[in-house]
């Protein structure tokens, strides 16, 4: 006895979507007549920690000698969303070489605000799985589950995700790791020119303003002034850039070169985990970077490309996504430029051998966006396609 299972549309979806499949159970023996029992099918949504001491190890075990279909027991997950199950037949028999073809259609959760999307974390996960669950008379229980991935909903109704909203208490660190203050100031939305520009205070900073317009930060230090960097937008869809420009002036201080880097940020609630021991705190990646060398240089464009495989910005009662911008300044006194009096046009200036340098860092919070599950199924290297899954029971 086979089963076939297969996604009809994609594997790509939105809370709020409808997820069609196709389930054939076939008699492949050319002489035996095979029956089953019964047949289910359902849509579920697992947590799974990555950390399970040696005691959940044992009740796992334990847990694989149940004979009632509970998905989640065998894998040692815990339960965050599970639709009604639904009854494909019951006492199905087959002649030899026959088969039987059922279709099913589930609605995925409207609330995406109430369940958390796919997620692979360094100390949790969410996963969503289509579970087609069949079983023979005296015996155990099998189980296909067809992974897909859910997205937040890019409906009107959920686009808030593009308000943009900072706290004005961001600092950066120094040289020395001490809390310094935010070496951005952000200047005017009418600052066209260096003449119209003026200073805020550090603890002034103002984040508000429409996504369709710039955002201009002034970099300073105690020395003087860096450079002063424009931003597009500070919500991003996944799969986007990250698109801004660096205007340096030649001043104290100059930029020998700087890095952006894009951080997620996922924080665990200990007090709302039921499984493993995992202590509240920070898990830190980079899944993006890019780098530019701009000493001399008075202009310098950033491009970060968004990786499409990230999860946008979400929050649950157990875990917390948030992300930002890493900047990194390597920093130097100003150098002087040597003029000779016989020095022609074509000679060109060498830079010093060596150079006093320091850094400075600074974190600035973004907000990233689902897009549509369409872009995200052609993005994948290999195109999706009505493949099934086969097993024999």
């Amino acid at each position: 006895m086979e089963i076939s299972v297969v996604l009809l549309d994609r594997n790509v979806f939105a809370f709020g979507e409808t997820i069609r499949s196709q389930i054939t159970f076939s008699n492949t023996s050319a002489s035996k007549v095979e029956s089953l029992g019964w047949a289910s099918v359902q849509i579920h949504c697992s947590c799974t920690l990555s950390d399970v001491s040696s005691s959940d190890e044992v009740t796992l075990s334990q847990n694989r000698l149940i004979t009632s279909f509970q998905p989640v027991l065998e894998s040692g997950s815990k339960d965050v969303y599970a639709s009604k199950p639904s009854i494909l037949f019951a006492d199905m028999i087959l002649d030899p070489g026959t088969s039987k073809v059922f279709m099913y259609e589930e609605q995925i959760p409207q609330n995406s605000n109430q369940f958390p999307p796919s997620y692979l974390g360094q100390g949790i996960k969410y996963s969503y799985k289509l579970i087609v669950g069949t079983q023979r008379v005296n015996s155990n229980i099998k189980m296909i589950k067809i992974p897909f991935r859910v997205i937040k909903s890019i409906a009107p109704q959920n686009m808030s995700c593009f308000e943009e909203s900072r706290d004005p208490d961001d600092k950066a660190l120094d040289t020395n790791g001490n809390l310094s203050k935010s070496p951005f100031i952000t200047l005017s939305d009418e600052c066209k020119e260096d003449g119209d520009c003026h200073s805020f205070n550090h603890s002034e900073i103002y984040y508000g303003g429409s996504s369709k317009s710039f955002h201009h930060y002034e970099i300073a230090n105690k020395v003087g002034k860096l450079a002063k960097l424009s931003l597009f937008k500070n919500s991003f869809r996944i799969g986007e850039e990250v698109i801004g420009s660096f205007q340096f002036y030649n001043q104290d201080i100059r930029c020998v070169e700087y890095s952006v880097s894009l951080i997620s940020e996922e924080t665990l609630n200990n007090s709302n985990l039921e499984l493993g021991d995992l202590k509240k705190g920070l898990n830190i990646s980079c899944v993006a970077k890019c780098h530019d060398v701009t000493l001399g240089y008075q202009f310098s464009n950033m491009a970060l490309q968004i990786p499409l495989h990230v999860t946008p910005t979400f929050q649950t009662i157990q875990c917390q996504l948030n992300w930002y911008l890493h900047f990194v300044f390597v920093i130097t006194p100003k150098i002087t430029y040597q003029n000779n009096v016989g020095q022609s046009e074509d000679d060109e200036w060498n830079g010093p051998k060596t150079l006093e340098v320091e850094t400075m860092v600074w974190d600035l919070p973004i907000t990233l966006c689902p897009t549509s599950p369409d872009v995200l199924t052609n993005s994948l290297l290999q195109p999706f396609s009505k493949r099934s899954v086969v097993c024999e029971i």
